[in-house]
C-alpha cells in the first residue's frame, strides 16, 4: 500500500521542484530545475487563514531558471502576529504537480479550526471542503484498502492540503462511512449506501 510519504517522494524527484523555506520574518520560495530544458514560467505564492481558508495575499512572479540550477524566486515577509494562523502555498501556474505548502509556525503553535466536509458518492467520492484542511487523509474505517487515488489507480492515502475546494477519491465498493483526518482532528462522515449505489 502506498503511504503519504510515497507521494511526497514522487514530488521530490520531479523535474521542477518548489520548496518553501521559513525565515525570521517570512518565507523564501526556492525553485530547482532538474529538467533537460531551461525553465520559464510563473510562480505564485498564496497565503491563507488556517481558521477559515480565507485569502491573506497572493504574489506571482515570472522567472527563469537554467537546467541544473536552483534559485530563490520569491522572498516574502509576513506579519508575525498572523504566523500562527497562516499557511502558504507555492506552485507553478499550470503545473499542479509543483504545489507545495508550509505553515508559518510549527504545527503545535498553529491554530486550526475543523473544516466543514461533505461527501457525495457516485462513480467516485467527491469531498467538498469549506475552510482550511491541512494534511487531509480520507479512508474507509471498515476497509483500509477501499479508497484509491484516481491519479495513479493505486491504493493508498494521499495527504492533501486544501481550502474551500473539492477533491475526488475512487472506491472499490460503496463505503458506509468515511473517516477524515486533518491537523484539526478526526471527523467521521456517515454515507447512505443506497445513494452511493444510485450514483
Amino acid at each position: 500500500m502506498l503511504k503519504p510519504a510515497g507521494f511526497e517522494l514522487h514530488r521530490l524527484y520531479a523535474a521542477i521542484l518548489l520548496s518553501i523555506e521559513r525565515t525570521e520574518d517570512g518565507v523564501n520560495v526556492h525553485l530547482v530545475n532538474d529538467g533537460q530544458e531551461p525553465f520559464s514560467g510563473v510562480v505564485t505564492l498564496e497565503a491563507v487563514s488556517t481558521i477559515d481558508g480565507s485569502g491573506r495575499g497572493r504574489r506571482s512572479v515570472t522567472t527563469e531558471v537554467g537546467t541544473g540550477d536552483c534559485r530563490i524566486v520569491i522572498a516574502e515577509s509576513f506579519n508575525s502576529e498572523l504566523a500562527g494562523r497562516t499557511a502558504v502555498r507555492a506552485f507553478v501556474e499550470g503545473r499542479s504537480d509543483t504545489e507545495t505548502w508550509s505553515l508559518l509556525a510549527n504545527p503545535k503553535e498553529t491554530l486550526f479550526a475543523p473544516p466543514t466536509i461533505t461527501v457525495q458518492a457516485g462513480t467516485w467520492l467527491t469531498l467538498t471542503i469549506e475552510g482550511f484542511a491541512a494534511d487531509l487523509v480520507a479512508f474507509d474505517p471498515e476497509d483500509g484498502g477501499n479508497l484509491f487515488d484516481l491519479a495513479t489507480g493505486e491504493p493508498g492515502w494521499r495527504a492533501t492540503t486544501i481550502y474551500n475546494g473539492s477533491l475526488h477519491l475512487g472506491c472499490k465498493h460503496p463505503p458506509m462511512a468515511i473517516r477524515v483526518r486533518t491537523l484539526a482532528g478526526v471527523q467521521e462522515i456517515e454515507l447512505d449506501p443506497l445513494a452511493s449505489k444510485k450514483g
